[in-house]
Formats: structure tokens, C-alpha cells, sequence
């Protein structure tokens, strides 16, 4: 698993960077994952299945961070579900163009899906 973002799509990178510069304005937030290789998308999702990790995984195959189109961003004082300002900037990641995606069940996950 990366956490550099050398790796994204040259066409999301921009905004990936842009979006970690807003959120360290907020705080000492990080990349915790960028591009996955499909090897370790099969060892995250394995571990999803088993209860393993609280933020869903996809199946190898279907995760954006395989296309090197989303990243996990993250604090490590705070819990990704009760932190405020991680639903404020996913919010406003959604709501700033409709090929960008953000949820609140899995609220450390910014993704782009090109048309």
C-alpha cells in the first residue's frame, strides 16, 4: 500500500493534493492509503471479510486505489467516524462536482470516477 501520492492517475493527483493541503490547514491529517496493488487489495479485502477492519474494503478488482483514483486520508488522535471536520471536507469534496465521491460510512475515502 502506498501512501505517496506519486502514484495517483496524473489526472486526480492535482486534486488529491490540493485536498490534503485544505486538511492540514485543519489539523495533522495524512495520506493513509493511495494506490493499491491488486495483491494488497486481496490481503485488505481478506481482512475486511474476517472482521478485521472498520472501513470497508472492496474486492480486488474494484477498488479505486487500485486505479490509482481515490485516497484515505486521515488523523491519528481522532476517530475517522466522529471527526468533524473529515465530514465537513467530504461534504464539500461531494458537493464541489458530481465525479467526485465521498461517503460518511467510510468517511477517510476520497475518490474520483471520471466519466
Amino acid at each position: 500500500m502506498s501512501t505517496s501520492m506519486r502514484c495517483l492517475d496524473r489526472r486526480f493527483r492535482p486534486m488529491a493534493e490540493r485536498l490534503l493541503r485544505i486538511a492540514k490547514r485543519f489539523g495533522p491529517y495524512r495520506v493513509t492509503s493511495a494506490c493499491r496493488s491488486h495483491r494488497e487489495q486481496e490481503r485488505l479485502y481478506a481482512a475486511y471479510l474476517r472482521g478485521e477492519n472498520e472501513f470497508p474494503v472492496l474486492p480486488p478488482g474494484q477498488s479505486a486505489h487500485e486505479k490509482g483514483l481515490a485516497i484515505d486520508i486521515a488523523r491519528r488522535d481522532v476517530d475517522a467516524y466522529q471527526d468533524l471536520f473529515l465530514h465537513v471536507l467530504g461534504a464539500s469534496w461531494r458537493e464541489t462536482d458530481p465525479s467526485l465521491h465521498w461517503s460518511e460510512s467510510d468517511p477517510i475515502h476520497f475518490e474520483w470516477r471520471p466519466n
